[in-house]
């Protein structure tokens, strides 16, 4: 997710979303900006944060994941690459519905784009993340009656 806040001129900060898609369980990064380098540390230390082994990444197309450093890494680690949404490229729901709940919410449309405001941004993730995943319950849907209004969903808690 970009932090250009207005323009996207210049270098500005970028954050990584890892979000499982079963229990919600999330973990946030800011990093400098979306060089395969940069994107690549933010997915190997989400990689170790988050509490059990992670089988599979699924993300759009974009160089910044698609490129040999994140797909060798991924090969290395046993980590598939899958798509949330067959035939959409460009279109992931979950993470997107993720970034506008906790990246937007919590770290606004700004710009960002100093040593500082990172920092700032990535303490602000660790007690952001440790809320939703300790503290927070979270719900998923599981079926939908097409002859209910269109926003009631059965779900449970996970």
């Amino acid at each position: 997710m970009a932090h250009c806040g207005p323009t996207l001129k210049g270098e500005f900060a970028r954050t990584v979303n890892l979000t499982d898609m079963h229990i919600g369980w999330v973990f946030t990064r800011t990093v400098r900006n979306n060089a395969h380098a940069h994107i690549l540390g933010a997915l190997k230390t989400g990689i170790t944060k988050i509490p059990y082994k992670v089988t599979g990444l699924d993300f759009d197309n974009g160089t910044e994941f698609l490129n040999k450093a994140v797909i060798k890494w991924a090969a290395d680690m046993e980590i598939f690459f899958t798509r949330s949404r067959p035939y959409k490229k460009n279109d992931q729901a979950t993470i997107e519905s993720k970034n506008n709940h906790l990246v937007r919410r919590y770290g606004f449309y700004y710009r960002y784009d100093t040593d500082e405001e990172r920092a700032v941004l990535n303490r602000l993730w660790h007690l952001v993340n440790d809320r939703l995943n300790y503290l927070t319950p979270t719900t998923a849907s599981i079926t939908k009656n097409a002859r209910e209004a269109p926003s009631v969903h059965h779900g449970h808690f996970s």
